[in-house]
């Protein structure tokens, strides 16, 4: 909940130095956030690989889930890295201008994801 906030915060900010006309205050606005989100960003993913393992005992004492979640630490710890930086860079190229640009990179990853997940299903499906 906190980190909506933030965001919030972040693109309102963002949107009032911009449509104001005043650029050099809308580039220090984007090089402070992008550095905060990085710094907070850098913070969940070291604890993310600190505690790793002890963030599967969160949801369950089952030793194979606890493994498995153990090996997968790296990957969650570069998504919620890579997802602090994102609104940013988002909201800058959106602020820009470049809507129709964000657009496509945002359709190409849910066609991704989509291809993924049928890609998956058909796997199961041939395991089954």
């Amino acid at each position: 909940m906190c980190l909506l906030i933030c965001k919030l915060g972040r693109k309102i900010n963002k949107k009032c130095f911009v449509g104001r006309g005043n650029a050099k205050a809308a580039k220090f606005s984007i090089k402070v956030l992008l550095g905060t989100s990085i710094a907070i960003g850098l913070f969940f993913f070291v604890l993310c690989l600190i505690f790793g393992r002890k963030i599967a005992y969160l949801f369950t004492n089952d030793e194979r889930v606890v493994d498995t979640v153990s090996d997968l630490s790296l990957l969650l710890s570069f998504s919620v890295l890579l997802n602090s930086i994102h609104p940013v860079l988002s909201g800058v190229a959106i602020g820009a201008g470049m809507q129709s640009t964000v657009a496509i990179v945002n359709l190409g990853i849910w066609m991704g994801m989509i291809g993924g997940v049928v890609t998956e299903t058909i796997a199961l499906i041939y395991m089954a």
